[in-house]
């Protein structure tokens, strides 16, 4: 009887533990964790969107599953899911997961393995000090000679203290150059320790998870994508423009410069590059009524750039920098190339040598033009930037813009040609309605350290026409430039350019596309074999004085001679004044049959130079103003 209610006892708190285990909240079964894949990556210029996939077994039910390693960067607006299978998708969370680290880089572990080592060496080093100031220690303690009641010969005094002093002066000199190895040693591992303090912040940063929950009507394979939005990411362009000869097409060369700091590594997943920017407002701006009255301009509200009547607008984004570039000698220099280090932002200088750029405090400004010395600005709080170059003769040395064959630098030709023993990469382009997107064919690679990585977009032939540009008020020397038609089929972006010509580096430019003409105009350097002089001819400058006025003449000639093996077509531009003052009179006498524009008082002259053919231009014009008063002519 006994042993019957036992049994019936042990039966009855087995149910009943069995009925609160399963009512207990604490042992539900945890979320089941999918197994995804990054597969593609579309990157646009400012962000990418992370395309992943993953499969599962399904239960019948209610199922919770969990992706994990997410970006935290992630915009949780921008989370798309697609199921396959007979189920349904009941909800799709976002959540930061703390618990979660991003894994250690490689590059973390080598800064590791690297301080390690220092720290092997150091305390080598700190105990072969510890040995040298021990010795010092004994030579400086033991300096009597001889017992106390027993003298020392001459002798041996003489050796004893030729023994002391060598050995002394020998164990202080290891003890500086021990001291030096020291203070190498704790300098390289401070530097290493802040490389490696500013990688574990980032790389401290937790991940974040998306939660699924699906209701299966049967249990089976169930395949998800997942797609999100994520910042740190992006790409610009890079060019390699090529000319073998002004008789030859251009050979362009368009790249990508990839970078992400996300948080995911991308392994061998489909890239997709796009110029589209998710960042931007898509909302179209409204024109409002324009009120004017009295008073001082007001201020655009914060947060918004823009100008108003002249005044910076300072809240802490872009503001626009001016300034003008200039030679050794204050003359302006046309064609200087200004951008943004590690952006497509930038321009060009015009014709005197003036630029404007869009820009911020710590933007590294980027300041080139071939045979000039390149230079660096880290911008501060100034509005204003003023830039003398430097003529580059470590760089170019003997190089020169030529239209036929040189054995002229020779080493940046080997250094710089271009090798067509590769296969390009396939690349297919779409034109979207708002943007143009590149689909690379083979799978790339990119880690989440924030380095940029090359990729290959396009190779193009492009066809262009080579003429020379001289403006020789400004600079005496001729341009080469050329000129690409139907330029929008290349879905070019601003950046930086590369130039090489016969095989030789030239130097920087920066390709700026945001050009309203059908015609797309690059410079290619100047050309010494195009000579090109201007001066004033004395016989014909005069200054008289007639009645209460006084009348000034100028006569400007110009002289050109190609010296080169082929005919070119040169594009000569200079000017007439322009009266700003009604008691100031401009009589133009003379300009050789050139182009004259009536507002502006510019001449232009347009022809082909044969080779060795010499040409003479000319202009004259008088000035009548007031006695008394100064004006510059020259």
């Amino acid at each position: 009887m006994k042993n019957i209610l036992l049994f019936t006892f042990i039966s009855m708190a087995a149910v009943l533990l069995g009925l609160i285990a399963a009512t207990s909240p604490n042992d539900q079964d945890e979320p089941k964790i999918l197994d995804s894949k990054i597969e593609q990556v579309i990157v646009f210029v400012d962000g990418a969107q992370i395309i992943r996939k993953a499969q599962t077994q399904l239960t019948a039910g209610k199922n919770e599953l969990v992706i994990r390693g997410i970006s935290p960067y992630l915009l949780k607006e921008s989370i798309r899911l697609e199921a396959e299978g007979k189920l349904t998708v009941l909800s799709v969370v976002h959540q930061p997961n703390h618990l979660v680290q991003q894994k250690k880089r490689e590059e973390i572990d080598e800064l590791e393995k690297q301080m390690v080592k220092i720290n092997e060496q150091l305390a080598q080093e700190e105990s072969l000090m510890s040995v040298y100031q021990q010795e010092e220690k004994m030579l400086s303690e033991n300096q009597k000679i001889g017992g106390e009641q027993t003298g020392v010969s001459v002798e041996n005094l003489k050796q004893a203290i030729d023994f002391h002093r060598q050995r002394l002066t020998e164990v202080k000199f290891k003890q500086l150059e021990q001291k030096k190895k020291i203070t190498d040693l704790k300098g390289e591992y401070n530097k290493i320790n802040k490389q490696l303090l500013a990688r574990n912040a980032e790389q401290n940063e937790s991940t974040s998870e998306i939660l699924i929950e699906v209701e299966a009507q049967q249990a089976g394979l169930a395949k998800f994508t997942v797609s999100y939005y994520v910042g740190k990411a992006g790409w610009y362009p890079n060019y390699d423009l090529r000319v073998k000869d002004i008789n030859s097409p251009i050979a362009l060369n368009y790249k990508a410069n990839v970078f992400q700091s996300t948080g995911e590594d991308w392994n061998q997943v489909k890239l997709t590059l796009s110029n589209g920017n998710p960042t931007q407002s898509g909302t179209k701006p409204e024109l409002e009524t324009w009120y004017l009255s009295y008073g001082y301009p007001r201020r655009i509200e914060e947060g918004l750039q823009g100008r108003a009547s002249g005044i910076m607008i300072d809240s802490g984004t872009n503001k626009t920098l001016r300034g003008r570039i200039v030679d050794e000698n204050g003359e302006p220099i046309p064609g200087v190339s200004i951008f943004m280090k590690g952006t497509s932002t930038g321009t060009v200088s015009d014709v005197s040598g003036f630029y404007s750029i869009n820009a911020r405090p710590g933007d590294v400004i980027v300041i080139s033009a071939v045979g000039l010395k390149s230079q660096e600005v880290i911008l501060g709080q100034e509005s204003t930037l003023d830039v003398i170059m430097g003529t580059d003769t470590t760089e170019l040395g003997e190089v020169v813009v030529t239209g036929y064959a040189t054995n002229r630098g020779l080493n940046q030709k080997d250094r710089f040609k271009k090798e067509k023993d590769y296969t390009p990469v396939p690349v297919t382009t779409q034109q979207n309605q708002t943007s143009v997107t590149f689909e690379i064919a083979i799978p790339y690679t990119i880690p989440t350290d924030g380095k940029t990585y090359t990729v290959e977009i396009k190779e193009h032939e492009v066809p262009a026409t080579y003429e020379y540009y001289c403006a020789p008020k400004l600079d005496p020397e001729a341009f080469l430039t050329a000129k690409i038609t139907d330029w929008e089929s290349y879905n070019l972006l601003d950046g930086e350019a590369n130039l090489f010509f016969e095989g030789s580096y030239l130097g920087k430019s920066f390709l700026s596309v945001q050009n309203l003409s059908d015609t797309l105009s690059l410079s290619l350097g100047r050309d010494k074999n195009v000579v090109v002089t201007r001066s004033k001819q004395k016989d014909f400058s005069r200054k008289r004085i007639l009645g209460g006025d006084q009348i000034e003449t100028r006569s400007w000639d110009i002289q050109l001679r190609n010296t080169k093996k082929q005919a070119i077509r040169i594009t000569i531009e200079d000017q007439f004044p322009v009266s700003t003052n009604k008691e100031i009179e401009i009589n133009r006498l003379e300009w050789s049959n050139a182009e004259l524009k009536e507002d502006s008082g510019k001449l232009t002259w347009k022809f082909e130079l044969k080779p060795n053919e010499e040409k003479k231009l000319n202009f004259q014009y008088e000035v009548k103003y007031p006695r008394g008063k100064v004006i510059v002519l020259e």
